[in-house]
């Protein structure tokens, strides 16, 4: 009973408190009555909980996020145009898928597929292609094929996506007039044999497989691109090669002949691979031994495309028949032969002469001009021939097919580029037989513009 009292007398004294506090509020001051926890609103300062951190940090990263995202995407917007430009002029690699380089034993050395760098041509080009088969020298030992099998030059895994295409092979009409509308492929060359190797089982060096296929590895992809593109239709066919690429297409270019049995024309160009049998500055026959360990090597007596020629030779003397001036005497397909009488490659790895060329000595000299001569020897029976053409330079150059001289006047041979020479033999507009033979001493002042 004292309670509800208590209770009624507390409510009645809360109602006149709200009525007075209501009255006085309309006046100047307002009246706060003593004993009533009445506070002022006051702005509490911000808190660094760690909940409003983790918000904070889960913000920041957002928005990093997002601003990598943008930078992606106009960095793969800018990849994609210059890769798209690049795809225009130049090569693109295309690797054979592994089940179709197994199903034809078609192995890199280091056992992965092999792959060739394609760019399309336009109309009228269309139906013609090069194929251009690249320069390498090639593995005469077991540790040689080993130490490639890691490189560009045994190995399709580490191949660029793209290559420049120059020369024979430009996109340029200035360049290369005649067939810069063409399809262009370029072989990569990881075999290490002149696409010849014919080894059926790998060979082991140092725990690792080697394979010598480069005979498989030149017929996988004639069989793919005949398979994958229009190359099966093409109407013309050029073979060319540089250096051991150049080898290559002398010896592979009527085996090709016989698989494209509805093209209406093939030639070869074969650049920088007259690898004559000549004496080093030491009495040795350098290029003779290197061919000859080659062939054993990879096995390459019973190649397809070299076997005509080995079967007429005893089991050791097969080797002959990479001497492209033997081999010759087997071809049937019409050739363009591109060569220097002072092969600067030949000169520094056949004859052993490393001298800067203007500071040799005398008796250097006489090796390279006796080098020379056993050229111009070898150059008779393709002077003689009515189909094939010749462009023979003095300056002391490797290959010219893929370079800036394709099209250069200063490796002319009577007022004749090499490109207007050739195109003079294809279009049979000119027996095309272009020599410039010199002094090894003159040459050295008549190429000064040219790197050697």
């Amino acid at each position: 009973m004292q309670s509800d009292n208590c209770k009624a007398k507390s409510e009645e004294s809360e109602e006149e408190m709200v009525r007075h506090h209501g009255t006085e509020s309309r006046g100047a001051m307002t009246f706060v009555p003593v004993g009533l926890n009445v506070q002022k609103f006051q702005l509490s300062p911000l808190s660094c909980t760690c909940r409003r951190f983790y918000v904070q940090i889960c913000m920041l990263l957002v928005i990093v996020v997002l601003l990598v995202l943008i930078r992606t995407i106009s960095n793969v917007r800018v990849m994609f145009e210059e890769y798209h430009t690049a795809s225009d002029t130049d090569g693109e690699l295309v690797v054979l898928p592994q089940r179709f380089a197994q199903s034809r034993s078609a192995f890199c050395l280091d056992g992965s597929a092999p792959g060739y760098y394609i760019r399309y041509g336009q109309f009228p080009g269309n139906t013609n292609w090069i194929i251009y088969l690249s320069p390498g020298a090639w593995c005469s030992t077991p540790a040689e094929c080993y130490n490639r099998s890691f490189t560009a030059v045994g190995s399709s895994v580490i191949a660029p996506i793209f290559f420049p295409f120059t020369g024979i092979l430009s996109a340029s009409e200035e360049e290369n007039p005649d067939f810069y509308r063409w399809n262009m492929v370029k072989v990569l060359y990881c075999d290490g044999g002149s696409f010849l190797g014919n080894r059926p089982e790998p060979l082991v060096h140092q725990g690792k497989s080697l394979y010598l296929r480069g005979s498989q590895v030149f017929t996988a992809i004639i069989d793919y691109l005949q398979i994958n593109t229009n190359f099966g239709a093409a109407e013309k066919v050029i073979l060319a090669g540089s250096s051991s690429g150049g080898l290559a297409a002398l010896i592979n270019v009527d085996n090709l002949r016989k698989k494209l049995v509805s093209v209406k024309s093939i030639h070869a160009l074969l650049d920088g691979m007259l690898f004559v049998d000549s004496q080093n500055i030491y009495g040795k026959h350098t290029m003779q031994e290197t061919l000859k360990n080659v062939y054993h090597l990879h096995k390459i007596a019973d190649a397809p495309a070299i076997q005509e020629c080995t079967s007429s030779l005893t089991s050791s003397i097969g080797y002959r028949c990479l001497d492209p001036t033997y081999f010759y005497n087997y071809l049937f397909t019409p050739v363009f032969l591109i060569s220097s009488l002072h092969d600067s490659w030949y000169i520094n790895h056949a004859l052993a002469i490393t001298c800067p060329l203007r500071k040799c000595p005398p008796q250097d000299v006489i090796v390279i001009d006796q080098y020379k001569s056993a050229i111009v020897r070898a150059l008779q029976p393709v002077k003689q021939s009515v189909h094939d053409g010749l462009f023979i330079t003095s300056c002391p150059v490797h290959t010219l097919l893929l370079t800036k001289w394709f099209s250069h006047q200063a490796v002319s041979v009577n007022n004749v580029t090499l490109h207007q020479a050739l195109s003079q033999w294809y279009n049979h507009q000119h027996p095309a037989k272009y020599i410039e033979d010199r002094q090894f001493s003159e040459t050295l002042h008549t190429c000064k513009t040219v790197t050697y």
